[in-house]
């Protein structure tokens, strides 16, 4: 599903075997995507996306009520793609959103790989 959307620089996830499969690696390096993965037995090397689960909870899970498993998935996507993602700024990001930030990083990486 991700993939539909966009192709990233970077995956990382655990060792899960969903994510050390054949299939699934082959897809990632045929897209020219490089694989990152936790080392086994170090959970604290996920941290930054145990902290984003966190405030997916904490800023729209806990405020909110589904009607159903598709309604959640419904309210989720909205929250993401368009609160998260255009309208939620962010300190980390020096206060711009992750849409601000992702299109100067894009641009700047096209700038720097046709001046090359």
């Amino acid at each position: 599903m991700a993939l539909a959307k966009a192709t990233p620089f970077i995956f990382h996830s655990d060792q899960g075997s969903q994510y050390a499969t054949w299939q699934h690696t082959e897809r990632l390096l045929g897209l020219g995507v490089k694989i990152s993965m936790s080392d086994k037995a170090s959970p604290t090397q996920n941290g930054l996306v145990e902290r984003f689960m966190r405030t997916v909870k904490e800023a729209h899970v806990d405020y909110s009520e589904y009607r159903d498993f598709e309604d959640a998935q419904k309210q989720l996507k909205h929250w993401l793609e368009v609160v998260y993602m255009t309208e939620r700024i962010h300190e980390a990001l020096d206060y711009v959103t992750p849409a601000e930030f992702e299109a100067v990083a894009l641009a700047t990486r096209y700038t720097l790989l046709n001046t090359a």
